[in-house]
Parts: structure tokens; C-alpha cells; sequence
């Protein structure tokens, strides 16, 4: 380690000359204006609306569901009759709802876009 410098005294290290802080309302007001977040409103030019398509295939969301539905249908075999949860037929339920959504069209319109979505 090298010796500390002469030329620095342990006091004027230990002890450094403070400024005083300005005090009174107009300062706080200006230190306020400095650091207020500025939001300007993003102004959005009108331009072509744009065009969303989507499709949903329910066959093989029906195909990949079918693990689930099995799984679910050996639990509903163990429930006690009061449920009165007929397991084959919550697994012909879900997939009727299922096949009924076929055909249906969905549009929604916003502001940038227009979305269709569409279940096959």
C-alpha cells in the first residue's frame, strides 16, 4: 500500500465543505418543472384499416382434447353418485358443443383492424 499524501489532510477529507441547499417555494416549483414526465398525445394518421383472418379447426382441437376428456371421464367414474355426472355423457356433451360451433363467424371491428375469425 502506498502512505497517504502529505499534501491532503485527514480533516479536510473527513469534513468537506457543504453547500446550502436553496430553499422556498419557487425552487421546489422549478425543480418540479425539470423533472415532470412530459406525455404528449400521439396523434394517429388515419391509414387503411387492416384485414385479420383466422381460422380455428375444431376437428383437431377435438382430436387433441380427446386424452383430456378420457382422463376426465376415469375421474368421473370415482365421483359419488350425488354429482350425478354420467361420464360418457360429458365426453358426448363437449363434443357436441364442440362440433356446434362449427361455421360460426366472428367479427370484430377496433379502430386499426378488422378481425374475422372463423371455426371450421
Amino acid at each position: 500500500m502506498s502512505p497517504v499524501p502529505t499534501s491532503v489532510q485527514p480533516t479536510e477529507v473527513a469534513n468537506p465543505e457543504r453547500r446550502k441547499a436553496p430553499r422556498g417555494l419557487t425552487v421546489m416549483r422549478e425543480r418540479a418543472e425539470r423533472l415532470r414526465w412530459r406525455t404528449v398525445p400521439r396523434v394517429r394518421k388515419p391509414g387503411p384499416r387492416r384485414e385479420i383472418n383466422l381460422w380455428l379447426p375444431v376437428t383437431p382441437l377435438l382430436i387433441l382434447l380427446a386424452p383430456l376428456l378420457m382422463l376426465i371421464m376415469g375421474i368421473a367414474v370415482l365421483l359419488p353418485r350425488p354429482f350425478g355426472v354420467n361420464p360418457a355423457m360429458a365426453m358426448l356433451g363437449v363434443g357436441r358443443v364442440l362440433m356446434a360451433l362449427s361455421g360460426t363467424q366472428v367479427d370484430v371491428d377496433t379502430d386499426g383492424a378488422n378481425v374475422h375469425l372463423k371455426i371450421l
